[in-house]
């Protein structure tokens, strides 16, 4: 059965100095195709699994603050599948005898840590964040079976700075 559930809790934990955040979410989504290789009948669905983590340290009258997220994302699925163009009513899966499921596993885990400083005419931020994504793929089609490991890696860093007031327009 698909379902969706999401869990949320933020606020202070030391009320002028530090707050944080969780969220967590789990989502299945049931799919209704069939493989007859295989037998399976639930295939077409997925299911996905959500945490992210803040903290934002912020004491009260000063000029700067500083924050950290973190978050994962992992998400399993067996949609890469394909009914043959003259059944499509019918569900079925258009492969060869001995095909496996299809599969998808995707993951993928996030990192930032920020700063900001403010003066009386200016505001700086400093952004820097990574990111890791982990792809499998296992996608049969007829008599084809392909499998499709991937890893991908980013990283991203920022300055920003910015006039503040209306007679003062500058943003770099």
């Amino acid at each position: 059965d698909s379902y969706r559930s999401k869990f949320n809790l933020s606020g202070p934990i030391q009320d002028g100095l530090l707050y944080g955040s969780v969220t967590l979410l789990r989502q299945v989504d049931d799919g209704d195709m069939i493989n007859p290789a295989t037998g399976s009948d639930d295939l077409g669905g997925t299911r996905a699994s959500i945490g992210n983590v803040k903290l934002r340290l912020a004491p009260d009258d000063q000029p700067w603050e500083m924050g950290f997220a973190a978050s994962r994302e992992c998400t399993r699925a067996t949609q890469d599948a394909y009914v043959g163009w003259n059944d499509i009513k019918g569900r079925k899966l258009s492969i060869s005898d001995g095909s496996p499921d299809p599969y998808m596993r995707r993951c993928t885990d996030s990192q930032t840590l920020s700063g900001k400083y403010t003066t009386d005419d200016w505001v700086f931020n400093l952004i820097s964040a990574w990111q890791q994504q982990h792809y499998s793929r296992t996608f049969p089609s007829g008599s084809l079976i392909v499998n499709m490991p991937q890893r991908w890696n980013q990283d991203v860093q920022e300055l920003r700075a910015a006039t503040l007031g209306d007679a003062r327009t500058v943003d770099m």
